[in-house]
């Protein structure tokens, strides 16, 4: 005995075989069809013929409904030709036996007698309304969707193709990808087309047999009185039965044929086929089931309506509806345990392509600050992180990606870790269940807690207990509560991360965002610079915390100098936007505190930027420069000890030099120039820097020694 595995194994081979030699035999059964139309067949064989019209038309009827999409069955139109010819072979081969003989074989007779209980008014109306059914109803709607299916693949070709093309130049697609995917188009055109044309083959099969059905019921009566000697009533009981028996075993697999083109030409592209697809999608709303069920209830109890069909079939449904509602209970407790276990367990392992790109903005947790994050737990990190990238985007026109947060367990269980493009940049640790009380230097008194650092900006705190806030704030400590010291960190790394952040599309959504308010400017824009130099100078301007909201204004300034160097377009820029720069530093009462340069300083240092290429630098001795450094300092720091947040204001000139050698020793030292002041505006002047005079007895050392 075969072994079944060898047997399957060999299947697909057998079934190429046969598919490449069955090309003889096909052209032998096309040549045996028109034969028929010619040749007289014997009864025995007419009978086969007949059953095997039948059995065909329901082999196609089987395999329309098993596709999943049209082109599955793309041999179907001139299959439609050849059953059309077949059956128009037999039609004429049983007329010449009825016509010659008195019958038609055991099949006609079977259908003449059995199907239409011998009655000839009854085998009409059987047989008109067969017709009737399939030209008016399946035919015609069938012929329709072939057209207008075949115009629409037609019109959405060059889109096809296009998109073909956008995929193949993309790289995301190969070129035998796209050579499939076109010779796929084409054959969809090719089937529709066809599909179009070959209707018509089903409603002329129609016609025909209705034609034929009507010839040979007269010429049958006739033939029957005048050549075989038949009364009347005898001739046309006989050949009434032989004719509408004929009609029906043709008309009834035409019938097959017809509602087979009608299920292909309207099948949608899926996954599955018909069968499987209509159940799922019948009952995806269970509540529809369970309204009609009442409903057809209800009709069962009007007066006068028979109560036991509706009964039966309303209870049915609502039989449906309650096995449709435990089947989904089942299936919802099932992915709850499922998603619990694969909670409990090993960590799935990551997808290769996952780890190509790094997420922008990341921050990963220690797995005790999980419940800062966890709503259920009463978390409000992911609120307030929102609420952050919308304020940022407001005030500063920052527009801050979606922050990743996920648990590390490689990290410390009360640390957390932002990151820019999976560089970490800023870490720090909260305590969960504790305040962080500041010490912002008007402390009376210590209070108990576990000493730490805010991690903002470096200030001695300690970690106190939840119940002890009163007592913190009333010796004057700054209490906050853990989120509160994360989002004031965060905060701080995403203004001085901007820069970094920005990318490409950014600049782009911005743009389209402006464009409906200010549709000239930003096409000028586009038309004139680049989009990678109006990124480089809003970056520039991020850099130094320049707010971007003003987009306007700043592509007014771009769009001036299109082709100058960036950070020329940005010095332009800031000019333009002094209010909104200085704003950031004034004081509530009205009032600018600055630190600036004595004027024979601010004379040598001018003069000394020329000396170094593009102007790029100050060209003084290392010991000057940390000399300035350190009583820039030293001044920056009195100012804040006061209450006060000061600028460097220096002459415009200046202004570029000074910045690139303050941004290393103090980066959040904001240097701006006198022209970027607007009128009236009130300057206190907390220090003024004089290289020329000796250097008082330091009290910081200087935070670099070269510059």
């Amino acid at each position: 005995m075969a072994d079944p595995a060898s047997v399957l194994a060999a299947a697909p081979t057998t079934l190429q075989r046969l598919s490449k030699r069955s090309d003889v035999p096909f052209a032998v059964v096309v040549v045996s069809i028109i034969a028929i139309l010619v040749l007289p067949v014997p009864t025995g064989l007419l009978s086969i013929f007949l059953a095997t019209n039948l059995s065909l038309a329901m082999l196609v009827l089987l395999v329309a409904l098993n596709t999943r999409e049209p082109l599955d069955f793309n041999t179907f139109p001139s299959l439609l030709l050849v059953t059309t010819l077949f059956r128009l072979g037999l039609n004429v081969a049983t007329t010449r036996q009825i016509l010659l003989n008195g019958e038609g074989g055991a099949i006609i007779e079977s259908f003449g007698n059995f199907v239409v209980g011998g009655s000839l008014v009854v085998g009409l109306v059987i047989f008109l309304i067969l017709i009737i059914i399939q030209l008016v109803v399946v035919t015609k709607g069938a012929g329709r969707v072939s057209e207008v299916a075949a115009r629409f693949v037609l019109d959405a070709m060059p889109g096809k193709q296009m998109a073909i093309d956008a995929d193949l130049n993309a790289g995301l697609i190969s070129e035998n990808d796209a050579r499939e995917r076109r010779a796929k188009i084409a054959q969809e055109a090719e089937f529709f087309g066809s599909m179009d044309g070959a209707s018509k083959f089903v409603k002329g099969d129609a016609i025909a047999g209705l034609i034929i059905t009507g010839i040979n019921l007269v010429a049958g009566i006739i033939i029957g009185m005048a050549v075989m000697g038949m009364e009347f009533s005898r001739s046309v009981e006989t050949f009434s039965i032989l004719t509408i028996g004929d009609g029906l075993v043709s008309a009834i697999p035409s019938l097959l044929i017809a509602i087979a083109s009608g299920m292909l030409v309207t099948k949608a592209r899926s996954e599955e086929n018909i069968g499987q697809e209509l159940p799922r999608q019948f009952v995806i709303k269970p509540k529809a089931i369970i309204v009609a069920g009442c409903m057809i209830l209800g009709m069962g109890l009007v007066p006068g309506m028979p109560f036991i069909p509706f009964a039966i079939i309303g209870c049915t449904l609502l039989l449906i509806w309650t096995q449709i509602r435990h089947i989904d209970q089942e299936e919802a407790e099932y992915k709850a345990r499922q998603e619990q276990e694969e909670s409990k367990g090993e960590p799935s392992e990551d997808r290769v392509e996952d780890q190509l790109a790094a997420d922008r903005i990341g921050v990963e947790i220690g797995y005790r600050l999980i419940p800062l994050v966890d709503k259920e737990r009463g978390g409000t990190l992911l609120e307030r992180i929102t609420k952050l990238r919308k304020q940022l985007a407001r005030d500063h026109g920052l527009l801050i990606p979606p922050i990743r947060i996920k648990d590390n367990i490689q990290i410390g269980p009360n640390a957390y870790r932002v990151s820019i493009y999976g560089e970490e940049v800023a870490s720090g640790e909260l305590a969960p269940n504790r305040l962080l009380a500041i010490d912002g230097g008007g402390v009376s008194a210590p209070i108990e807690g576990m000493p730490t650092k805010e991690p903002a900006f470096g200030l001695d705190a300690l970690w106190i207990e939840e119940g002890r806030r009163a007592e913190a704030e009333a010796l004057g400590y700054a209490v906050t509560d853990p989120a509160s010291v994360f989002i004031t960190h965060l905060t701080q790394v995403l203004r001085a991360q901007a820069h970094a952040l920005l990318n490409r599309e950014d600049v782009q959504t911005m743009l389209n965002t402006l464009k409906a308010e200010a549709p000239v400017l930003v096409k000028e824009v586009q038309d004139n610079v680049k989009l990678g130099k109006v990124q480089k100078v809003l970056s520039i301007l991020l850099e130094e915390k320049v707010p971007i909201n003003n987009l306007e204004k700043i592509l007014e300034a771009i769009s001036d100098r299109p082709d100058a160097d960036p950070g020329l377009i940005a010095e332009a820029v800031r000019s333009k936007l002094g209010r909104a720069i200085i704003s950031q530093f004034v004081s509530p009462e009205g009032r600018l505190a600055a630190v600036i340069l004595h004027p024979m300083t601010e004379q040598r240092l001018s003069s000394s930027v020329g000396n170094t290429q593009q102007g790029g630098g100050i060209g003084i001795a290392p010991a000057e420069a940390s000399t300035l450094m350190d009583r820039l300092g030293n001044a920056q720091q009195q100012a804040l000890a006061a209450g006060l947040e000061p600028v460097l204001l220096v002459t415009g000139q200046l202004r570029k030099p000074m910045r690139q050698i303050t941004s290393r020793f103090y980066p959040d030292l904001a240097v701006i120039s006198y022209s970027e002041l607007p009128p009236g505006t009130d300057v206190d002047v907390v220090e003024t820097l004089d290289l020329s005079q000796p250097t008082p007895s330091p009290e910081q050392p200087a935070p670099g020694g070269e510059s």
